[in-house]
């Protein structure tokens, strides 16, 4: 089975929801298939992840950003692919923080545009008690981990007078901040 790498986007908003893309399979391979997902896709031949992250949360959402910053989670899975292909996907996780809800599908596929029926932002509790497919299964945990980094991260930087986060002076809109850096160590929540 080959092998995929896939940037994933755990978009958060200021209340800490997270944005999920609602797909639906109606014909194909996938047919039948109901579950929600973060943004995200396969890192293309030449790029980097961050590279494959910033192209999908632009073609996904709309959102423009300068960086996505590091790595804060992981997994590996087997699927398959809407055309039918059978791949072990290796999916890294970033976070992006913003300040307004807005998105665009201006970029969307045509197959995106098909099978992404809704958008909606989660609560950490309403992750909890859905019974709805949602996937990664363990989000919620892989969200907590990654606010508790960041929360440490801007303790260290508070105690060191280094600033985590700011607002990017050059984005065109007032929405636009620049992604929350968080250190990776790979843990596969």
């Amino acid at each position: 089975m080959r092998r995929r790498l896939s940037a994933r986007l755990l978009i958060l908003d200021e209340a800490n929801r997270v944005l999920l893309f609602r797909f639906v399979y109606r014909r194909g391979p996938l047919a039948g298939q109901d579950f929600w997902g973060t943004p995200g896709g396969g890192v293309e031949d030449g790029e980097t992840l961050e590279q494959a992250a910033l192209r999908e949360l632009v073609e996904e959402t709309g959102l423009r950003r300068e960086s996505v910053g590091s790595e804060v989670a992981c997994r590996e899975v087997a699927l398959q692919l809407p055309d039918g292909e059978r791949v072990v996907q290796d999916e890294r996780y970033f976070v992006v923080c913003v300040a307004d809800n807005a998105l665009s599908r201006d970029d969307w596929t045509d197959l995106e545009r098909e099978v992404m029926v809704e958008h909606r932002w989660w609560s950490l509790e309403e992750l909890s008690r859905t019974e709805a497919t949602v996937w990664p299964e363990n989000l919620r945990k892989m969200i907590e981990a990654a606010l508790s980094r960041a929360h440490s991260v801007r303790l260290e930087s508070a105690e060191r007078n280094v600033p985590v986060a700011t607002t990017n002076p050059s984005a065109r809109d007032s929405d636009q901040m620049e992604p929350l850096a968080v250190p990776s160590d790979r843990n596969p929540l």
